[in-house]
């Protein structure tokens, strides 16, 4: 499952914000297939040209999503975006991240939500500047205490669910973390925008797809460790949430979540 061609990631200077900075420069007309990772991204659209200056851009906001979607994508256009760390999104964007959920915003409706987005869409001369124009941005808007209790409770629920695959029920949550089933629930769907069962599936996805992919395994083992009912159950949830099987999956592009 290469990452295509024209994508790359850049070393991140934010890390209690910003899980990933990325662009991508298209060089052929592609579909690409977008898969759930229970992230909200900002992202700045716009057309390259050689080394002329950019222009015609656009902002994105693509909210947590539970099911993958296919988008078409032009030659000369190119992508620079932020994958927003769980816990931080609702702040940065100034929303109920559970309004984001499964929806993409684009142009005026994602000025809608963030108007700071507009001063991001000046012509620029080069994708770097578009890259530290959205760092900058998400630096101004951070309005978490993170040092708060509530943000700190809500990282370790979410942290747990990454280490666990996407195992842990909310009841397993509520006893290691010494608060009520309810209370999971809530900090969870605040920080991420998605229910906990919702999010337990995406990281219980994405750790079948590794199992597969990098360690090889064949479908039944994978869906056994991966704590699926039944191999079954497995094909089930990836038809949902990457519209294909484990048999035949095609090439994908991983996100670097810490599973």
């Amino acid at each position: 499952m290469p990452v295509p061609a024209g994508y790359r990631e850049q070393s991140n200077p934010d890390r209690n914000s910003v899980e990933a900075v990325w662009t991508y420069l298209a060089r052929e007309d592609i579909v690409h297939r977008v898969l759930p990772d229970g992230r909200c991204d900002v992202i700045l659209r716009f057309e390259f040209d050689g080394g002329r200056p950019i222009g015609q851009i656009e902002p994105l906001i693509a909210g947590p999503a539970t099911s993958y979607h296919l988008v078409p994508i032009t030659r000369g256009v190119g992508y620079a975006g932020l994958r927003l760390r769980p816990g931080t999104a609702g702040a940065v964007l100034g929303v109920d991240l559970p309004s984001l959920a499964d929806r993409v915003f684009i142009g005026q409706d994602a000025i809608r939500i963030a108007p700071a987005l507009a001063s991001l869409c000046a012509p620029a001369q080069g994708v770097e500047i578009l890259t530290s124009r959205l760092v900058a941005f998400v630096a101004r808007r951070q309005k978490l205490d993170q040092g708060s209790d509530t943000f700190a409770r809500s990282l370790a629920l979410i942290d747990a669910l990454h280490t666990g695959g996407g195992r842990l029920s909310v009841s397993d949550l509520a006893k290691m973390h010494g608060i009520d089933e309810r209370t999971v629930r809530r900090y969870i769907k605040m920080s991420t925008g998605l229910a906990p069962k919702e999010l337990s599936m995406v990281l219980q996805f994405h750790r079948a797809l590794r199992l597969l992919r990098d360690v090889r395994l064949d479908p039944a083992s994978a869906a056994a460790e991966a704590g699926y009912a039944d191999q079954a159950h497995m094909t089930r949830v990836f038809r949902k949430l990457g519209g294909f099987t484990p048999a035949a999956m095609p090439e994908v592009t991983l996100a670097n979540l810490p599973l």
